[in-house]
């Protein structure tokens, strides 16, 4: 469930267990709508889906938590497969699946995760922090100590304020909003808005860059998180160069938007710490023509989207590239 951590129904059998990592509790909330919601999920086919739940329940047992773990390693695809007792060319397409669709993400060291676990985890944490220094800083903010009468009347942890944790307080990365666990000043909370406003009307002018534009909503979400990486221009440029790669490439082989984003593949292909210079639209197409008659002397492969083939006098391919290959003779 990429961004829709749907933990699980309680369990009688369940609920007499005990933890011994952070998910201290062996029963958790599951939000059936957003299950079904989730587009990555919807996506994905039913044993797909199915491997991700089992995927789940191991990084809801891994250390830390949310993280697809066994014992603090990573499973391999063959632990994957005795773990959930299918066989690799099962298993192995529906994980390539779950990554393609953005189900899920991966830290820089390629372990899998699951978004929302992981958010909650921190939010967590917070909280349980808090709660050892007398409640949510927000309560706090009017100046209020330990010392104080008020806070003493009330004990150290207060009534929780039903707004305070609620879902909508969230930003897109784990963190809590104006009635959440930081409160900050009206100047700072309007240049946090302008700031996400700029970069979401940079997504949109992005989005239309892509070569297969499915998923917006898991794609701007993991913008979002790339931005906090890299820039705009370094991102939109590597779009460019991926569209490039992705011309003659079906439809059903080329990346998700979120996936591309969530696996930093605007680093794809740069050996320094500068990227290379951005192709010019004419080069961009000489490279996938040069790919299309390259194709078509291999193996005689011609599709219909690209027109008459080279050996046809009415070909579209650019005449010095037909000269260069055979296919017309260079004039005197």
């Amino acid at each position: 469930m990429g961004e829709i951590f749907e933990r699980g129904f309680l369990c009688q059998e369940c609920s007499k267990l005990e933890s011994n990592v952070e998910s201290a509790t062996v029963w958790s909330k599951f939000f059936w709508p957003n299950w079904r919601s989730d587009p990555g999920l919807r996506m994905s086919s039913l044993a797909a889906r199915g491997l991700w739940m089992d995927m789940l329940c191991v990084a809801a047992e891994s250390d830390p938590y949310g993280y697809v773990l066994v014992n603090g390693q990573e499973p391999t695809l063959i632990d994957l497969c005795r773990i959930t007792g299918e066989v690799e060319n099962v298993v192995a397409p529906a994980l390539a699946e779950l990554e393609r669709n953005g189900v899920f993400s991966r830290d820089r060291s390629g372990r899998i995760f699951c978004r929302r676990m992981v958010r909650e985890s921190k939010i967590k944490k917070i909280s349980e922090k808090n709660g050892k220094l007398g409640g949510n800083p927000a309560l706090l903010a009017n100046g209020a100590t330990y010392s104080d009468e008020t806070i003493k009347s009330q004990g150290v942890n207060p009534d929780d304020n039903p707004t305070d944790n609620r879902e909508d307080n969230r930003d897109d990365n784990g963190g809590v909003g104006p009635s959440g666990l930081r409160p900050e000043s009206s100047k700072e909370k309007e240049k946090e808005s302008s700031k996400k406003k700029k970069i979401d009307e940079q997504f949109h002018e992005l989005w239309v860059l892509f070569p297969r534009r499915v998923a917006k909503g898991q794609a701007l979400i993991a913008y979002r998180a790339a931005r906090k990486k890299t820039d705009a221009t370094t991102i939109a440029e590597a779009v460019k160069r991926f569209a490039a790669e992705c011309a003659d490439r079906e439809e059903r082989f080329i990346a998700h938007p979120a996936s591309w984003l969530n696996g930093e593949r605007w680093l794809d292909g740069i050996s320094t710490s500068e990227a290379r210079p951005a192709l010019t639209a004419e080069q961009q197409a000489e490279i996938v023509w040069r790919r299309r008659i390259e194709s078509f002397l291999q193996n005689g492969s011609w599709s219909g989207h690209y027109g008459f083939p080279p050996d046809d006098p009415h070909c579209y391919a650019p005449e010095h590239l037909l000269i260069e290959y055979g296919f017309r003779e260079k004039p005197e």
